[in-house]
């Protein structure tokens, strides 16, 4: 049997994918359930998924208090009909009807690892297409659906999730989700899933700190023991994951772009591509085991350049905050330098008129009173310590007290009739256009190249508010935003191929698979009290490897975020070396804690104590 054939075995009315521990597969041409939903968990051959093609008493009973068809026998479910329970699709057609009657159309198998379903209405020129992608070696499938609009008139989409991933019938099935909140992310939270609907999501224009785009089902398993299955949306704007119960058990996770004030309208020719959203399964080994998956996947299809060691890096940040000028780094540079830092980063406070966050965002050139030789002086410091030299940056943003907003008041987002929202002073750009996304890659190209910068801390401090760009049709500014902040970031990596990328938005406020398929690592969160980023690295690890995390340690947690706990240095570097490790002493607590514990005099450790991730 070719390797084609193991992971994509495609006949005229059914598809099996397989994993090396898993298998999905669906059925096509039924006329009540076009695309059927037939199986996804331990493995199966296709003569026993043509056995639950054939198995039927369930899929046809007709009752008008029962969804017809049910959303767990249905591959992508839609809005039309019976249907009564959460769909993944819902549209307004040009003929002002709401529901759709779908179609099959065709199955193709693209490459070893692919498959596309396509499916269209039976009365409008809707189409959709099913995309599959198959990782054997983490027992995971990756699903996103693309939606056509083939007419001469907009179709307006009110819902459009990614994939709809039914779970097999289990007693007590346990939801794993990721939450907290700012300076708390990532905490697993487990609790038992009722009838109706469990949603987890972000309206904040990123994936935020409220919740992971990752959730896991079990029935009874243990960390070392049992079936896990688990869904992660790589989407780096607003979401939602929906879990659905019914009243017989039935289950199905739904997820993609928050449907919140959506309203996309879909132009004659156009199409939409959703984001990508990935199920990996356990079988045998738990909640361990379905992390183990997740890394596999991970450093497959996500983890930028996985074979590059991330280095030991060095943030001014808690040493100066805005004070960040070439006196006070001539001093940081050499401390950060001697046990054996790799990655020297300045943050917040060099550049043009940043004495307090009310100012200079946007304006990305070194302040001349703080830098009277230019920013290439502190460079050449850096370099010389044998060091690579990396700048925080928050290009998304700006002030309204800034060069940039004086000179281009339209570049923000904002309501014609309104005042704009501010958060931390701060406006944010409208990615959508052209014009900005080509500022921001010409400015930060120009800072990269004219500094010899070797790492970006790319830092994203508020939501997305006044969404309404000229630049993109109603409700579209969502997807619009994201993928303008992914143009930017591609063209930086593809200029500058070993530039190192980190995602900062006030912490893990941006951390899904979209973000860390383009950033090397993103910050873990802004609370550096190693007692609480246990718990918070401990959740991160659910779904990202260990390479993607950077984790500080610091003399002193920041006031406010922390236990107020001062444990010994040799534990807060034990539990920062659980990632990428990064240092923010400042210089009286580089060698000891400063205002913390007298039981920790112990120097940071050296370079020999690395080890690879």
């Amino acid at each position: 049997m070719t390797e084609s054939r193991r992971l994509v075995e495609l006949t005229d009315d059914v598809a099996l994918l397989r994993t090396a521990g898993s298998s999905y597969a669906i059925a096509f041409g039924d006329e009540l359930n076009p695309v059927r939903h037939l199986h996804w968990g331990g493995q199966i051959s296709l003569d026993d998924a043509r056995v639950l093609r054939d198995r039927d008493p369930e899929l046809r009973r007709r009752s008008g208090a029962v969804s017809q068809p049910r959303p767990a026998d249905e591959e992508y479910p839609v809005w039309g009909g019976l249907r009564r329970e959460p769909v993944a699709l819902k549209v307004t057609l040009p003929d002002g009807v709401r529901g759709i009657v779908p179609t099959f159309v065709s199955a193709e198998q693209v490459g070893d690892d692919g498959l596309v379903v396509t499916w269209a209405d039976a009365h409008q020129p809707l189409r959709v297409c099913l995309h599959y992608r198959v990782d054997e070696a983490a027992d995971a499938i990756s699903r996103w659906a693309t939606i056509h609009n083939d007419g001469d008139a907009p179709v307006r989409i009110e819902q459009a999730f990614s994939a709809s991933w039914p779970i097999p019938v289990r007693h007590d099935v346990q939801l794993t989700t990721l939450v907290g909140r700012y300076a708390a992310e990532c905490q697993e939270q487990r609790l038992p899933v009722r009838q109706g609907v469990t949603s987890v999501g972000s309206v904040h224009g990123i994936p935020g700190h409220d919740a992971m785009p990752w959730v896991a089902l079990d029935a009874g398993a243990t960390l070392t023991a049992g079936e896990v299955w688990s869904v992660s949306l790589a989407g780096s704007g607003s979401w939602r994951i929906d879990v659905a119960l019914a009243h017989d058990g039935r289950l199905h996770v739904l997820g993609g772009v928050q449907p919140v004030d959506l309203g996309h309208d879909l132009g004659p020719g156009a199409a939409l591509d959703l984001p990508v959203m990935t199920g990996a399964y356990e079988g045998f080994a738990g909640h361990d085991g379905i992390s183990r998956r997740w890394h596999d996947y991970a450093r497959r299809h996500v983890v930028v350049q996985p074979e590059r060691l991330r280095p030991v890096h060095y943030n001014s940040w808690f040493a100066r905050y805005y004070d960040q000028g070439i006196a006070d780094q001539r001093e940081l540079v050499p401390l950060a330098a001697e046990p054996g830092v790799e990655l020297f980063v300045i943050d917040d406070g060099w550049f043009k008129g940043r004495l307090t966050d009310t100012a200079g965002l946007g304006d990305w050139t070194a302040d001349p009173v703080k830098f009277p030789n230019g920013l290439g002086e502190l460079a050449d410091l850096v370099h010389a310590h044998g060091m690579q030299f990396g700048v925080w940056i928050e290009p998304e943003m700006a002030n309204p007290d800034s060069d940039l907003l004086r000179a281009h008041p339209d570049w923000a987002l904002e309501w014609p009739s309104r005042e704009p929202t501010l958060v931390r002073h701060q406006r944010m750009l409208d990615f959508c256009r052209s014009d900005v996304r080509q500022w921001a890659v010409d400015a930060i190209a120009d800072l990269v190249t004219e500094h010899r910068v070797d790492a970006l801390k790319w830092d994203m401090n508020r939501p997305l508010t006044e969404a309404l760009s000229a630049a993109a049709p109603e409700g579209e500014i969502w997807l619009a935003q994201v993928r303008g902040v992914w143009a930017v970031w591609d063209e930086l990596r593809r200029r500058f191929p070993d530039l190192w990328l980190e995602s900062c938005a006030s912490g893990t406020g941006r951390a899904d698979h979209g973000a860390l398929s383009r950033a090397h690592w993103a910050l873990g969160s802004d609370n550096t009290d190693p007692l609480e980023r246990l718990a918070i690295q401990a959740g991160f690890a659910r779904m990202n490897p260990a390479e993607t995390i950077a984790c500080w340690a610091t003399d002193a947690p920041p006031s406010g975020l922390s236990t107020r706990a001062y444990p010994s240095l040799d534990f807060r570097f034990h539990v920062a070396m659980t990632g990428v490790l990064g240092k923010e002493f400042s210089p009286p607590g580089w060698r000891s804690p400063g205002r913390g514990s007298p039981d920790a005099r112990t120097d940071p450790p050296r370079r020999s104590s690395r080890r690879r991730r």
